[in-house]
């Protein structure tokens, strides 16, 4: 039985999604206004955001060929659950709103 199958798209998903919020908090102040939240240390945004494009093209390589990387597959599935529960309870707790 085929184990990797429905990772693809996951990864697909985790990569665009870090590559996409790497950028935004590249560039701090394109992150802030996004986000409607001031961020208050532009230099470490910054260096989270260059983290977060680096897993992002993980995610993307290993989406290229989940036969061959599908054993590494799991941990952006876990990594990508875990960042849209912490969205959710910032979100929730109203840290983060939307940008109007």
């Amino acid at each position: 039985m085929n184990r990797t199958v429905g990772l693809r798209p996951a990864l697909l998903v985790q990569g665009v999604y870090a590559c996409i919020v790497g950028l935004l908090l590249l560039f701090p102040s394109l992150g802030s206004r996004v986000f409607a939240y001031p961020l208050k240390d532009p230099a470490v945004v910054s260096g989270w955001g260059s983290s977060l494009l680096g897993v992002g093209i993980l995610a993307l390589v290993a989406a290229s060929d989940v036969q061959r990387y599908g054993g590494m597959a799991w941990a952006f599935v876990v990594g990508l659950l875990i960042s849209a529960f912490d969205l959710l309870y910032f979100f929730i707790t109203r840290t983060y709103t939307r940008a109007t």
